[in-house]
C-alpha cells in the first residue's frame, strides 16, 4: 500500500476516534472529563460566529487539501493529516450539532476535545519539520 493511502486511512482513523470519543464521553461528569459546548473557535474566539466558523473551517480545509496535494515530504503530509483530521472533526460537530463538543479538562488548559488536540499535534509537528530543514516544501510538478 502506497505511504500517501497509509496516510489517508490514518486520518480517517483520527477522525473517527474523534467522532467516538465524543460520543462515548460528551454529556459526562468524571475525572478530567467537563462537557462543553463550544461555539466559536480555539479559546471560544468568536463565540457564537456559526457561519463564520463554518467558512473559514471549509476554505481552510480546502487549502489544507490543495498543499497536502502539492507536496511530497511525507513529514509534512503528517502533520497535513492531524491538522485536517482535527478540523474535519470540529467541523462535522458544527454541522450536526451547531457547535463542537468539547470534553477533555485537564484543569489547567480551557476544555478541549480530541479534534483540538490533533490540530495542536499538526500544527506543532509541521513547525518542528520546518526547523528540522524541510523549510522549502518540496512540490510536485505534474500537471
Amino acid at each position: 500500500m502506497k505511504k500517501s493511502n497509509i496516510l489517508l486511512l490514518f486520518g480517517i482513523a483520527l477522525v473517527l476516534i474523534d467522532i467516538i470519543t465524543k460520543h462515548l464521553f460528551y454529556g459526562k461528569k468524571e475525572a478530567f472529563i467537563t462537557s462543553l459546548t463550544n461555539k466559536g473557535g480555539i479559546f471560544g474566539f468568536f463565540d457564537n460566529s456559526f457561519i463564520f466558523i463554518l467558512v473559514l473551517s471549509f476554505v481552510c480545509l480546502f487549502l489544507l487539501i490543495y498543499y497536502y496535494s502539492k507536496i511530497k515530504s511525507s513529514n509534512q503530509r503528517l502533520a497535513l493529516i492531524f491538522v485536517i483530521s482535527g478540523i474535519i472533526g470540529n467541523f462535522l460537530d458544527r454541522l450536526i450539532f451547531g457547535y463542537a463538543r468539547d470534553f477533555i479538562d485537564l484543569k489547567i488548559w480551557p476544555v478541549f476535545n480530541l479534534a483540538d488536540a490533533f490540530t495542536t499535534i499538526g500544527v506543532i509537528l509541521f513547525i518542528i519539520f520546518l526547523f528540522k530543514g524541510e523549510k522549502h516544501a518540496k512540490f510536485s510538478h505534474t500537471h
